[in-house]
């Protein structure tokens, strides 16, 4: 008996036996071919973390606002954005281990992007009532 590749078949008008379903190897093909496209597009993937210089080390703060400004014109593309100064005390930076570190080097990332901050004092190390401020989202 002849060994067939094809698994389901159907009649059609002239009583011939013709192949339902596509070979086996075809659809492994196909599946194997399906499997390396999607392979391929999970390494094109942006991570959103490509900013990261990873020599360098990264403090996560939790911050409260200290001013919520509504319906006042800002510089910012999306006037919705940026509502509320953020303030963080030096006794959070003192709590880190960060209050020797000139206030020049302090660099404040969201999603990848720098924001503006603004330091007390604006040089040198900070002192016992020196802070940070940025404008944040709401």
């Amino acid at each position: 008996m002849e060994q067939s590749c094809c698994s389901v078949y159907y009649f059609n008008t002239s009583s011939q036996a013709q192949c339902f379903l596509k070979p086996h190897w075809q659809r492994r093909l196909l599946m194997l071919l399906a499997s390396l496209i999607f392979f391929l597009h999970s390494f094109g993937q942006s991570m959103r973390n490509e900013w990261i210089d990873f020599s360098k080390i990264y403090y996560r703060f939790q911050v409260f606002p200290s001013t919520t400004i509504s319906g006042t014109p800002s510089n910012h593309a999306d006037k919705g954005d940026y509502n509320q100064l953020y303030h963080i005390p030096y006794s959070t930076l003192l709590a880190y281990g960060l209050a020797g570190i000139p206030v020049e080097q302090f660099k404040l990332w969201r999603n990848g992007a720098e924001v503006a901050i603004y330091t007390v004092p604006a040089s040198g190390p900070m002192t016992n009532d020196g802070f940070l401020e940025f404008w944040g989202r709401a």
